[in-house]
């Protein structure tokens, strides 16, 4: 029971009960009290919080010494303090995930069992004194669920309505009043209703208010044709276009609902959205059949009203869906296993999965006229490819832009291999799916792009060749890193490289200090940093092959020429560098008929 509107039945339930509760109680409460020390020479006599000890106690079901216990807790007792004497206007009791009893100036959030609140009803100043205590007349206390929402349903149902719609309560009241308080009323446990059904999953039909009397009218509509009660009429019309909509709302959803970034949703959540669209749109129907509905039915039909044809259609829809849903579902069911044991397995080990998989597919496309859409076919194949990419990401883990680059680059590898066999099974299987039809029925081929389905694959794929162009560059420039030079200018060149060195490793452990995952195909920073990076590697490359041109023009001899192409290695591969390489090679002729004409002479 929770809200200033149930003090007096609280008040009750605590004065019946807990008057023989604290004769009971009173010797092992006196004990605690003599045990606590130093608070009771603090507080002296105004020692009466035991009023909200003895309810705490008795409505949670605890032991008396727990309240004695909390209260000895500084936070606790300062928390109730300062609402017994200070401005605090409510105090929540309740117990921790540690099961101690705890005392906050709000209502937590997250109760693991029902709480306790203690609200002040008025602003007179409580007295705790023994003898002039107003503290149960001016607080309103009572027990806080766990599910609020169930507690605010229990006391509209059993509290709120009964009291407003009590004829000894509304005495004196024109009947328009009564009448708009009953819409409210009937109004606020339908909103309610609904919400509670959607924290569990379901599509609950709130019914309007006057159903005391809905047996009557309906035998008098069933007799003469009429209705007399025209606000009940008009109650039930009005529920029913609410009903129309809460039930549209179900029917136009679909799988492709599921994404919304960062949320991408894997294959097993469509198993489960067709699970519980069938349970949900079940439950409609259940309800649509119960018997008061059923009697609003006959109502709107024999009277002619204009919303018998919507609520006739609505029943038809609801009827349809639930087939498909069921359908679908049985179609699915040789999908799972497959689909958990891709999941629950390693990504290495995922490409004996693929072809079943979408042979399976391509059977669901045949056998269930509900599945072939193609915009449903296009997001089961979107949910595959977001698991993928989840378990690839995973299985190559934080990429370290570091200088080992040899096992990233292998993992890499991996991942781009079963995501481009994956996209060739599909196509294998998209260019024979006609041939999964049985004779004598119309074949439907996939007909959407396939860019449709795979956008995001691309994206990930296009992300880690960029990440392996960095690695791979990396690969090349890390190896210049003790290259030295001999010859007359071969300090200056060896400064000049090293240089050329340090500025690229600048540039390459940028990246392992990231705050973003790189992997992510979604994150755009990292392509403002790659693009960055090619900038100064290209900056990087032009300086290199100067440098390249120098040392090997510096060469005296063949083998000091082949010494500078053998310390720069497979980097003089490089297109920038590789041009001015082969440049130089004019040089390296001319050393070598020198080489020969020496040769001659000797």
């Amino acid at each position: 029971m929770g809200g200033r509107t149930g003090h007096l039945w609280h008040r009750q339930v605590w004065q019946s009960e807990l008057r023989s509760a604290r004769r009971v109680k009173l010797h092992s409460l006196r004990k605690c009290r003599d045990n606590r020390g130093t608070m009771a020479g603090v507080d002296g006599d105004r020692e009466n919080w035991d009023l909200l000890g003895e309810y705490t106690n008795k409505t949670l079901r605890l032991k008396a010494d727990r309240w004695c216990k909390a209260v000895q807790n500084e936070d606790n007792r300062s928390t109730i303090l300062n609402f017994l004497d200070g401005d605090a206007e409510l105090v929540v009791v309740s117990l921790n995930h540690s099961n101690q009893l705890v005392s906050t100036p709000e209502v937590p959030a997250g109760l693991r069992t029902k709480g306790v609140y203690y609200l002040k009803a008025s602003d007179v100043p409580l007295v705790r004194e023994e003898e002039h205590s107003n503290v149960r007349e001016h607080v309103i206390f009572g027990d806080i669920s766990p599910q609020p929402l169930d507690q605010l349903s229990t006391l509209i149902e059993e509290v709120i309505i009964p009291m407003l719609e009590n004829p000894a309560n509304r005495t004196g009241w024109p009947e328009m009043v009564c009448e708009d308080v009953s819409h409210q009323l009937y109004a606020l446990r339908g909103t309610v209703y609904r919400m509670w059904g959607q924290l569990r999953g379901q599509t609950l039909l709130p019914l309007p208010f006057g159903m005391e009397t809905l047996e009557k009218a309906e035998r008098h509509a069933l007799d003469t044709g009429e209705m007399t009660d025209s606000q009940l009429k008009s109650a039930i019309e009005g529920v029913v276009i609410k009903w129309v909509h809460q039930v549209e709302e179900v029917l136009v959803q679909d799988t492709d609902s599921l994404a919304s970034p960062p949320h991408f949703p894997k294959p097993l959540e469509e198993i489960t959205f067709w699970k519980k669209r069938r349970e949900n749109l079940a439950h409609i129907a259940s309800q649509l059949k119960d018997k008061k509905v059923m009697m609003m039915s006959n109502i709107l039909e024999v009277t002619e009203s204009a919303y018998y044809p919507a609520f006739m259609k609505m029943s038809a829809d609801v009827s349809m869906a639930v087939e498909e849903a069921r359908d679908i579902m049985i179609h699915f069911t040789p999908l799972k296993p497959l689909l958990e044991g891709l999941e629950s397995g390693e990504f290495q080990d995922a490409l004996p999965i693929l072809p079943p998989l979408v042979h399976c597919i391509c059977l669901l496309w045949t056998a269930c006229p509900p599945y072939r859409k193609p915009d449903r076919i296009v997001t089961l194949f979107k949910e595959i490819t977001n698991l993928l990419i989840s378990m690839g990401q995973v299985f190559i883990g934080t990429v370290g832009f570091q200088a080992e680059t040899t096992e990233p680059l292998q993992k890499i590898n991996t991942c781009v291999s079963v995501l481009r066999k994956f996209r060739e099974i599909f196509e294998e299987h998209r260019a024979k799916v006609e041939t999964y039809f049985p004779e004598g029925e119309r074949p439907r081929s996939w007909e959407f792009h396939p860019t449709h389905a795979f956008s995001r694959m691309d994206q990930f794929l296009e992300r880690l060749a960029n990440i392996k162009e960095i690695f791979d560059v990396a690969k090349e420039f890390l190896k210049i890193e003790k290259v030295e030079f001999g010859g007359p200018k071969g300090k200056v060149l060896g400064a000049n490289i090293s240089a050329v060195y340090s500025e690229f490793n600048e540039a390459y452990t940028a990246f392992s200090i990231l705050t973003y995952d790189c992997l992510d195909p979604a994150e755009d920073a990292f392509n403002e940093g790659h693009q960055q990076f090619k900038k100064k590697v290209t900056e990087l490359e032009q300086r290199l092959s100067l440098i390249v041109k120098n040392a090997l023009q510096e060469s005296q001899s063949p083998e000091a020429y082949f010494k500078v192409v053998e310390l720069l290695g497979s980097i003089l591969e490089r297109p920038i560098i590789q041009a001015e390489y082969t440049n130089c090679l004019p040089h390296l002729i001319h050393l070598l008929k020198q080489e020969i004409e020496t040769a001659k002479a000797s």
